[in-house]
C-alpha cells in the first residue's frame, strides 16, 4: 500500500511538468491545432495509467496496479538520472 502511494506520487511529477509545457506551448503558439491531437494521445495514454491504477487497487489487484504504475515511474527516473548526471557534470555525460 506504501509503495502504491510512493508511485503514485512520483508520478505526479512529470504529468504537472507536461501540463506546465502544454500550457507553455499554447501560451507560444508551438501548440496549434495539428500538435494538440499528439498531446491529447499522450495525456489520455497517462490517465490511463494514474486512473486504470486506482481501478485496479480498488478491486484489489494491488501487484497489478502496482505494475501499471511502474509503466511511467521506471523512464521518468531514468531520465531523473540522465538529468542529474548532466547537471552535476557539468555538461558532461561521458
Amino acid at each position: 500500500m506504501l509503495l502504491f502511494k510512493i508511485l503514485w506520487g512520483l508520478n505526479v511529477i512529470p504529468i504537472t511538468i507536461l501540463i506546465y509545457y502544454l500550457f507553455i506551448g499554447i501560451g507560444d503558439g508551438s501548440v496549434n491545432p495539428s500538435t494538440i491531437i499528439y498531446w491529447l494521445i499522450i495525456f489520455l495514454g497517462l490517465a490511463v495509467i494514474m486512473l486504470g491504477s486506482i481501478w485496479l487497487k480498488s478491486h484489489n489487484h494491488l501487484v497489478l496496479s502496482i505494475c501499471l504504475l511502474l509503466v511511467l515511474t521506471i523512464p521518468s527516473l531514468f531520465y531523473l538520472f540522465y538529468a542529474s548526471l548532466f547537471f552535476f557534470g557539468n555538461g558532461r555525460v561521458n
